[in-house]
């Protein structure tokens, strides 16, 4: 969704949740297939047991009505690897971009480093960039041209999810 702003913080996970999210990361399988939207040896991703995502559930229900939830999915960056500037618009196979600008998109940083950063490309010479930090509630602005670099030597673990905007309970946070 497009927002007036780049990213915005609107809360942090619980300690609880945050730790069995942050073993689970370390302990997963990940996986990259031909057809997804990322390069090899960048982006890998992984989907949540129903155990860790009834949690997650429990927690995000206070920002949204779960009746909208698009998807999640726990996001493995690669050391010193560097996601090129993109839209997400650019993902949308056979023309349907309502799902788009319907949909609220927000990051949980798991596992980061203060060497990853999200830049988001304001003009040809004007970037915004922001650090998200470990357990952060991020909505952010996934319509503007955006790239991810990791510069540490260590894996980036987020958790990715999507809401329907209509299920976001209070509208000032979008």
């Amino acid at each position: 969704m497009k927002h007036d702003f780049y990213c915005k913080k609107i809360g942090e996970l619980s300690q609880y949740l945050l730790k069995e999210l942050h073993d689970f990361c370390l302990t997963t399988s990940y996986h990259w297939k031909k057809g997804d939207d990322f390069s090899p040896n960048v982006i890998d991703s992984s989907p949540l047991p129903n155990n860790l995502l009834n949690l997650y559930f429990i927690e995000i229900s206070k920002y949204f009505r779960l009746s909208g939830h698009c998807g999640t999915n726990i996001a493995r960056m690669h050391p010193k690897s560097y996601l090129r500037e993109h839209s997400d618009l650019n993902t949308v196979r056979g023309g349907d971009l309502s799902r788009f600008f319907n949909t609220t998109k927000f990051q949980i940083p798991i596992i980061t480093d203060d060497r990853v950063l999200m830049i988001w490309t304001e003009t040809i010479d004007k970037f915004h960039v922001e650090h998200l930090e470990t357990g952060g509630i991020y909505i952010f602005d996934n319509i503007t041209k955006h790239s991810v670099v990791n510069g540490s030597d260590n894996y980036r673990y987020n958790l990715t999810s999507r809401f329907h905007s209509s299920s976001v309970k209070d509208k000032t946070l979008i």
